[in-house]
């Protein structure tokens, strides 16, 4: 699956290389129900290009499985994939045992056919074990990727790591360099690569925090900065500030709200990283649905009021709720 960043099509082809395809081993069905969080940090490069260079990026799990174990999903290994380098897929792991761990890996395919003669090489972690860090060779101009090293771990049922193995490697004729190891932080795993191959080569990490499933990960957060009830139109309009928390763009899929016996919905659209956006929604409804029995005959009310928010970040949707008593302005 495919993830966009600076990445831009470079006449590459993205499939899935199944001919040959490891496949994890399923788990058994005890564990601990951990997940990541939706939005990651990028490593700096191991190879020859520069984190300004253009990339295109890869997860490591094709686009089936829907279940809520599937959907966290990291890599145990790396495969390369002819001898020129240009191809390279990822041998899928998961966070939780009762993912369909027989999912074929994804991958990065050559321009051409004839990139794909030689065979695949395959470097790989333990089965429950994930990638943490990395490390690459290339050849001597630095244009080609020729070799991988790959550390790992496991995580408790905290989300910190245990048991941390390597590096195994895997390695083409043509290695002439082995460029700085990059890692993730502790308590982070690796769920994505980006790949540089325009003229230098080079991986870097796409690394996101691992917490217990029961973590409440939604990158956003919500307050309500007015409300105001208008008696000429029956409408209370609201006005909702809404701040991206992520370390990436936010996608607001939805914003819904429910005050007294009123509710209301809203599409949104995107919140860069770290800032802020306001959505009005507006309620169409009479002031004895909005205010308590205490202050019906007031021009102002404190009511309940419940803000929901639906958000893709990195692919992943997260519902997150915000309750908040707010004062309720009749004019």
């Amino acid at each position: 699956m495919a993830m966009h960043g600076r990445a831009r099509r470079l006449g590459f082809v993205v499939l899935a290389l199944a001919a040959g395809a490891a496949t994890v081993g399923v788990a058994s069905a005890a564990g601990p129900a951990l997940r990541w969080v939706p939005y990651g940090r990028a490593t700096m490069v191991s190879g020859a290009a520069k984190s300004s260079d253009y990339y295109v990026g890869l997860s490591a799990k094709m686009p089936t499985g829907t279940t809520r174990a599937d959907r966290y999903y990291a890599f145990r290994g790396v495969q390369l994939v002819g001898t020129k380098g240009c191809g390279l897929q990822l041998v899928p792991s998961f966070l939780n045992p009762a993912a369909n761990h027989n999912i074929k890996p994804s991958g990065l395919g050559c321009s051409d056919e004839t990139g794909y003669s030689g065979g695949t090489k395959t470097a790989a972690l333990p089965k429950g074990k994930h990638v943490t860090a990395l490390q690459v060779c290339t050849n001597k101009k630095g244009t080609g990727l020729k070799g991988i090293r790959l550390w790992g771990t496991s995580f408790d049922a905290r989300g910190r790591t245990v048991k941390p193995v390597g590096p195994v490697e895997v390695k083409r004729n043509g290695c002439k360099s082995w460029k700085r190891r990059v890692a993730c932080l502790p308590g982070e795993v690796a769920n994505s690569i980006r790949i540089y191959r325009q003229g230098r080569a080079g991986i870097s990490l796409v690394c996101a925090k691992v917490v217990p499933d029961s973590s409440p990960l939604n990158p956003v957060k919500s307050q309500v900065d007015r409300a105001v009830f208008l008696q000429r139109t029956s409408k209370l309009s609201v006005t909702v500030d809404i701040v991206n928390k992520a370390d990436t763009t936010a996608e607001i899929k939805t914003v819904s709200a429910r005050v007294g016996r009123c509710s209301a919905e809203s599409k949104f659209g995107f919140i860069p990283t770290h800032q802020s956006r306001q959505i009005e929604l507006r309620f169409s409804c009479s002031w004895n649905q909005i205010a308590s029995a205490s202050c019906k005959l007031k021009s102002s009310c404190s009511a309940k009021f419940v803000t929901r928010i639906t958000t893709n970040v990195a692919g992943t949707e997260e519902t997150a709720s915000f309750p908040e008593h707010v004062t309720v302005q009749k004019r």
